[in-house]
């Protein structure tokens, strides 16, 4: 029974460790300096992150992989121990209860141009729409009541309805 119960510990702990999203990356691959005074980062899974030349000589002393995000996005980390580190809050440090955001939605662009650091309703502000908006604008909605095209948005955790709208265009105006 002791046996059976470390083997179940030991298999748990190796699960947890062995995440077969992230990989190592190419060890052959080498940095490419670009001409713009960024450099390209070669990671796992074909992938590269993009950073400015000024920040290449802390970053390229680690590995970093490319990790799989929601909504087919990717971004640079690199595991310490049991934890992994962000390549863009490595690169603008880690302060607690902040957000790193990109301004052009790409997390493999970590140039400091490109990142800002930002509070959560900030950073949700910067998002497009969602996998299940059916109008194709973000903001605006059908509201089955009124049955009509709603726009609304959402400032300090509250609501602000912007108005009904006969077509879904109008309502992306209004927002």
């Amino acid at each position: 029974v002791r046996t059976q119960r470390y083997c179940t510990v030991l298999c748990r702990s190796l699960r947890r460790r062995a995440n077969p999203d992230i990989r190592p990356p190419n060890p052959n691959a080498a940095a490419e300096w670009l001409l713009n005074g960024t450099v390209r980062i070669p990671l796992s899974r074909g992938k590269f992150a993009i950073i400015d030349a000024t920040d290449a000589e802390h970053v390229l002393a680690y590995s970093w992989m490319a990790a799989p995000y929601r909504g087919g996005r990717y971004y640079a980390v690199r595991k310490q121990g049991t934890r992994h580190i962000f390549l863009h809050r490595f690169i603008l440090g880690d302060l607690a209860g902040t957000k790193t955001d990109h301004r052009d939605g790409d997390g493999l662009n970590n140039t400091r141009e490109n990142m800002r650091t930002a509070t959560n309703s900030q950073n949700m502000a910067n998002r497009g729409p969602t996998c299940k908006n059916t109008s194709g604008y973000k903001g605006v909605y059908w509201d089955k009541k009124s049955r009509l095209w709603c726009a609304g948005i959402m400032v300090n955790r509250h609501h602000i309805h912007l108005g009904h709208f006969q077509d879904p265009e109008n309502a992306a105006r209004a927002y």
